[in-house]
């Protein structure tokens, strides 16, 4: 397969790599991002799942800081570098809200505000939002030749392509944010404009919190009056530099039936959103050997070479033929339905927990078999 991931390593500048838990997402990205570096390029990868397994295989600690993978010391000599991130998330959103806010006095009244300061629950992909932010600040810094972003599983995904509508949507709040203004501009009486269940739930809300809440949603919208257009400007920027031929998605995935859904789930919302995608990615498959043949003839010799304690290895290679026809069947299904290239990437016997099981994860992924 080395030849068309080796051609989105030098063509491309972000790899993004998606699909459901469990799968080897993670390792993969680390994994690519390796080649990268050995092929010559400066890279990032960056991993906005929670879980820590891209530091431990990496050997190393990360954060919100963009650290460097010593890949000589770890015995992975290269031209190129590679750095590794894992995103803060409030350390990013407040990155961001200092370089869009008109001045500081705004910036530091949005932060005092508890609103922001629990926004990670106001509304629904917010991590994933300042995820996006970050991949466009770093890409536009020039800093790196390639970025390989490894995202949450499936369904955080489709909140992370969808990330920036929902925030712009969020913060323009539409009726909402018009109810409120109006609200605090002219007291209750701005109440009697509306009618029926809107005024209901004003009152409603205001007798349980005593007004206090709806104040603090106020001034978190009125505060964030004047950034809307910055951020609507960004997320329009963010999407335009993922729809470009500069980008490209990948879906990892395992052999079983089961990941078939997650899979096509996520191929789908890619393809309607009218981004690039590459290829699938299968791992864990159970590869036969290049011309490998099992008959009664071939057991019945091997028979004869064995100890009787010792043929319990027949029902493991039958067991291990019966496993490779139904990941191939899986295999051929995710090309019938989609039409892309899939590639079949032989099954790792470890869990990859360090940087020793890590290189021979890169070569089982540059040995694996095309299927079209």
């Amino acid at each position: 397969m080395s030849y068309l991931l080796d051609r989105f390593i030098d063509e491309k500048e972000i790899i993004i790599c998606g699909g459901s838990g469990g799968v080897g997402k993670t390792t993969t990205s680390a994994a690519i991002a390796i080649r990268a570096a050995q092929r010559g390029k400066n890279v990032l990868v960056l991993t906005i799942d929670p879980a820590r397994r891209l530091a431990d295989a990496l050997g190393i600690k990360i954060g919100n800081e963009e650290t460097e993978v010593p890949l000589g010391e770890l015995g992975l000599n290269a031209p190129g570098t590679l750095h590794a991130m894992m995103l803060d998330m409030k350390r990013s959103f407040d990155e961001l809200i200092e370089k869009i806010s008109p001045t500081r006095e705004v910036a530091e009244r949005i932060f005092s505000n508890r609103l922001y300061q629990n926004i990670t629950t106001a509304f629904s992909g917010s991590h994933e939002y300042i995820a996006m932010e970050k991949v466009y600040d770093i890409h536009r810094s020039g800093r790196y030749d390639l970025i390989v972003l490894d995202t949450p599983p499936t369904r955080h995904a489709i909140d992370f392509l969808e990330a920036p509508k929902k925030m712009v949507d969020f913060l323009n709040a539409g009726i909402i944010n018009i109810m409120l203004k109006l609200y605090f501009q002219t007291g209750k009486i701005g109440l009697k404009i509306f009618r029926g269940g809107i005024e209901s739930l004003f009152m409603l809300v205001e007798r349980v919190t005593g007004g206090e809440i709806l104040r603090e949603v106020s001034e978190f919208f009125l505060s964030f009056e004047g950034l809307y257009d910055g951020f609507k400007n960004r997320s329009d920027a963010v999407m335009k530099l993922l729809k470009s031929q500069k980008s490209v998605f990948l879906i990892i995935m395992g052999p079983q039936e089961v990941n078939l859904d997650e899979a096509f789930f996520l191929y789908d919302k890619i393809s309607e959103m009218g981004l690039p995608f590459g290829f699938f990615i299968m791992n864990r498959v159970h590869l036969l050997p290049e011309g490998f043949k099992w008959d009664r003839d071939k057991k019945r010799k091997l028979e004869s070479l064995i100890e009787e304690d010792e043929k319990f290895i027949f029902d493991w290679i039958e067991k291990y033929i019966s496993l490779s026809k139904r990941d191939r069947e899986v295999a051929m299904n995710v090309i019938s339905r989609t039409k892309q290239p899939l590639y079949l990437v032989p099954e790792f016997p470890e869990d990859v927990h360090d940087i020793t099981s890590l290189k021979n994860f890169i070569d089982n992924l540059m040995s694996g078999e095309i299927l079209r």
